[in-house]
């Protein structure tokens, strides 16, 4: 048998079996598909009950968030909040997403999303830190 014709059945074999393991297969489905394929904005995270849906929308965007309730600061923001030594915008990515959450605490909103105890949570305002 020649190498091209091994190579060929031992990928096609590798691939078929990629997404299986001996007790079966893995095909995410029901509310475990759901919750990764449409994941819940971090703005619904945030709750004020004097405040409606709409205002909390506004409330969230004037603090930094996208309109589609995540995240997402835009690159001259980005620009402007990176220092000269940084090699990349993660750190001023990072301090953005802090001060957002900061903001929403400003405005009154409390935090119903998920802490942890680990250190990540421990760093963030929404979860207590300053």
């Amino acid at each position: 048998m020649n190498l091209g014709l091994r190579v060929s059945i031992y990928l096609s074999v590798f691939f078929g079996l990629a997404g299986c393991c001996p007790n079966g297969c893995f095909v995410l489905s029901g509310p475990a598909f759901e919750a990764l394929a449409h994941p819940t904005p971090m703005r619904e995270q945030w709750s004020r009950s004097d405040r409606s849906d709409a205002e909390r929308r506004l409330d969230w965007e004037d603090c930094g968030g996208y309109k589609d309730g995540g995240f997402s600061p835009k690159e001259e923001l980005l620009k402007e909040e990176r220092t000269s030594e940084e090699k990349d915008i993660f750190p001023a990515h990072d301090r953005l997403f802090l001060e957002l959450q900061r903001c929403m605490l400003r405005k009154g909103y409390q935090y119903i999303g998920k802490c942890y105890d680990n250190e990540i949570s421990r760093a963030l305002p929404a979860c207590g830190a300053p």
